[in-house]
């Protein structure tokens, strides 16, 4: 029983995010993918990857999920992980090796600003990792250099304002779907606090707490189509829900028909709002390719 309460409170603790609650997890699978069970990289699998390539890079590995995922799904045969943390790279070499991939993964710690990269590479991800970049324009133009002929650069990644500094009008919205939701769903599991309103957070505390948080993240889009061909683009929302849904997020039963309807509900108004043009999407994924037509233009 103590093992079950133990998994059952990491499970909740896991829904805390807006991205790692099933049900919101499925719709963002279902805005990428089109599938509501199949993840980015298993859509990167069946997409662009119909057989298995040489080499792949994940920059700003973190637990190193992509570099196992992108090896079992035959993506690539070798791939290689790079973060800046040592101990997340040896939680991503031991989640290697006990997928038994340790010999087709390579796992290490380097600081992706400065980082030489050597190619040429089949494919080059980044997982909610290139918004802490700082030398974004130097890193995407090392990454397009070391990129093969036909090699891709993947992004899964926030896009949104700089240090999270939301607009007025994303500010209006959240608090309108914040004042419609019961007051039980807007407590604090751990505190109880009554969430009331949306307020953005101080520029500068992000910055205390990691100055590499969204340091330029709103630059990414416009910094990746200067140097690449864009060959795929999919907008999966969280410009409201993210920041809407933090730390209230695990009150909404998985198994409950209401809670999951209204979940559904709230990403069904973000994706419209974004379609329409009310909102931009704080997150997207893209796929690009080198360009062909001209050398990347460097800035």
């Amino acid at each position: 029983w103590g093992r079950d309460a133990a998994q059952r409170a990491d499970q909740a603790r896991q829904r805390r995010h807006w991205s790692s609650h099933p049900v919101t997890a499925a719709e963002i699978n279902r805005l990428v993918s089109g599938d509501p069970q199949l993840g980015w990289v298993a859509h990167l699998k069946r997409t662009r990857f119909p057989e298995p390539r040489a080499r792949g890079l994940s920059l700003g590995c973190g637990s190193g999920a992509v570099v196992v995922d992108a090896l079992q799904l035959g993506i690539v045969q070798q791939m290689e992980g790079i973060d800046i943390s040592a101990g997340a790279v040896a939680i991503a070499t031991e989640r290697a090796a006990q997928a038994g991939l340790a010999r087709r993964a390579r796992l290490r710690t380097a600081n992706v600003n400065e980082l030489a990269l050597d190619g040429p590479l089949d494919l080059i991800v980044f997982e909610q990792s290139l918004h802490h970049v700082d030398a974004l324009g130097p890193v995407l133009d090392r990454c397009h250099d070391a990129l093969a002929p036909d090699g891709l650069l993947v992004i899964n990644e926030y896009v949104g304002p700089d240090r999270f500094q939301w607009s007025d009008e994303a500010q209006r919205l959240m608090d309108a779907m914040l004042r419609l939701l019961p007051e039980p769903l807007r407590r604090d599991p751990d505190s109880g606090a009554l969430k009331q309103q949306m307020r953005r957070v101080d520029p500068q505390a992000v910055i205390d707490l990691d100055p590499s948080e969204a340091i330029h993240s709103g630059d990414i889009l416009d910094a990746c189509r200067s140097r690449f061909d864009e060959v795929e683009l999919r907008r999966f929302g969280g410009t409201l829900l993210q920041f809407l849904l933090a730390d209230i997020a695990a009150n909404f039963d998985p198994d409950d028909e209401r809670d999951v309807a209204l979940l559904r509900l709230m990403t069904l108004l973000e994706t419209e709002l974004i379609r329409c043009g009310a909102i931009a999407s704080d997150f997207v994924y893209a796929v690009y390719r080198r360009r062909r037509a001209s050398a990347p233009t460097r800035s």
